[in-house]
């Protein structure tokens, strides 16, 4: 059987922020967490079911990379509280730097770089020679298709012309007797 999943839930005001953790029949002497002032982590157990025969189940460990810096003494005073409760416990650190998070976990965005300039010129040369090598094959293209209607007879013209406008230039054939009875969409 998998272990359960955490639902977690959390608050916070300018100096303190508390994180909630559900779950039904947590055993609080297993409980440990354990932090920095960046990384949260937080292990514990349920206790028994009311069946004799099933065994504790230990829970994943809880991980989280918080937005910003707590508080890394431990003294309830100072900084960290828990509470306890059948159905719920919750966590209270306090903030080291007063403010408001827009998120309780910090975004994997890394800073960028600084950007060199000839790396952006190479790329946008390298973009329009590639542009050029599609507009010669276009080109190409397009010159070939003038010189099969040229050469064609008018059976041929007939075709291309039918099968190019009834589809809305999605096809284009040059065989007379298979476009004259179709409809193309």
């Amino acid at each position: 059987m998998p272990p359960p999943r955490h639902r977690l839930d959390w608050y916070q005001d300018n100096e303190t922020l508390s994180i909630v953790v559900y779950a039904t029949n947590v055993n609080p002497e297993d409980l440990t967490v354990k932090w920095d002032s960046s990384h949260l982590s937080i292990n514990y157990t349920l206790l028994e079911p009311r069946d004799p025969d099933s065994t504790t189940q230990t829970v994943q460990p809880l991980n989280i990379q918080l937005f910003a810096p707590i508080t890394e003494d431990g003294n309830i005073s100072s900084g960290y509280k828990l509470e306890c409760s059948e159905k719920k416990f919750e966590l209270r650190f306090k903030k080291q730097t007063s403010g408001w998070w827009p998120t309780l976990e910090a975004s994997n965005i890394t800073t960028q770089k600084p950007c060199s300039f000839s790396k952006i010129d190479e790329t946008i040369l390298t973009d329009d020679s590639t542009e050029q090598t599609n507009s010669n094959a276009e080109e190409k293209f397009l010159q070939m298709l003038k010189e099969i209607y040229a050469k064609g007879d008018d059976d041929t013209k007939r075709a291309m012309m039918k099968s190019f406008s009834s589809s809305g230039g999605s096809a284009l054939s040059t065989n007379w007797d298979k476009v004259k009875d179709d409809v193309f969409e």
